[in-house]
């Protein structure tokens, strides 16, 4: 049915029928209660029942008075209400997880089957990585203790954005943080200039041979990338490192997090390593987050 809403400037107020100014309900004109205001309040006679200064009387409840099954299911009502709460703080929480770092994980790199590195190389940016020596960068790992001598590469981050991001993506299968000190400016390429360098030494380079390059899993000495991609990992890096550089942006996580890096021959700079373990209250909400 429709309705229509009258808009008016007046000001009313309804009171209770035979209300009148100065007198409560229940109360004689002395301040004692009537026999219905001590029935209200539970009053027993011979009780004080006056109300100085114009105050109600409080009841006379007491938990002290409750039967055993009555305080138990006061208990039980509490646990309930105090459980929904936390849930739903919790799921509040995880929400703003979710909101801030899942959702941009979500997003998928499109890239064309056939593509030349050189018609996708005009949309990477132009804009090198300069980082000082004080930064702190923090990289997850499935051991407290990492072995850098023996590590070609490692991949960081340092904006806490990036670093929550990590924590709840591969957090649960790499809870040790591992906090990096290094006695250098850390520098990388642009995305543009790593994709010269690559296409230096396979000019008919596609996208996928590009982001198959770049992936973690072929990023190391040992692997046999040139027989798929044409480009061999250690001239690659050579000539990276030939141009100034110490670093490369991870080109593939950058997808869906800001500025993720790879530190080339770490042991050559990192000079100090912090570990600690991802909070039980961080792994909740990761792990809450992860139901949405």
């Amino acid at each position: 049915m429709p309705y229509r809403i009258r808009y008016s400037n007046s000001l009313c107020h309804h009171g209770i029928k035979g209300q009148k100014w100065g007198i409560r309900r229940y109360q004689n004109e002395d301040g004692s209660y009537t026999a219905e205001g001590k029935e209200r309040y539970g009053i027993k006679s011979g009780n004080n029942e006056s109300v100085s200064n114009g105050e109600e009387k409080k009841s006379s409840f007491d938990l002290r008075n409750l039967t055993p099954e009555q305080k138990e299911a006061i208990k039980k009502g509490a646990m309930i209400v105090g459980g929904a709460i936390l849930v739903g703080g919790g799921l509040y929480l995880a929400s703003k997880y979710v909101d801030q770092y899942k959702l941009p994980m979500m997003g998928i790199k499109h890239v064309r089957v056939g593509e030349k590195l050189t018609d996708r190389i005009k949309e990477f940016s132009d804009n090198p990585v300069h980082l000082p020596k004080d930064t702190t960068f923090q990289r997850l790992s499935s051991e407290a203790l990492e072995d850098y001598e023996n590590t070609g590469q490692i991949y960081v981050s340092h904006i806490l954005n990036d670093n929550n991001a990590y924590k709840m993506r591969i957090g649960n299968r790499a809870p040790f943080v591992h906090k990096l000190k290094v006695n250098t400016d850390i520098k990388a390429p642009s995305e543009k200039e790593t994709a010269e360098v690559f296409l230096k030494f396979n000019p008919k380079a596609t996208s996928e041979e590009f982001d198959f390059f770049m992936t973690r899993a072929f990023l190391h000495e040992n692997s046999g990338i040139k027989d798929i991609v044409g480009v061999n990992r250690n001239e690659f890096v050579n000539e990276i490192k030939k141009r100034g550089y110490n670093a490369l942006i991870d080109t593939n996580d950058k997808i869906w997090t800001k500025d993720p890096l790879i530190l080339l021959n770490p042991s050559e700079f990192v000079i100090s390593d912090k570990v600690s373990s991802i909070g039980k209250f961080e792994k909740v909400m990761f792990e809450l987050a992860n139901l949405f």
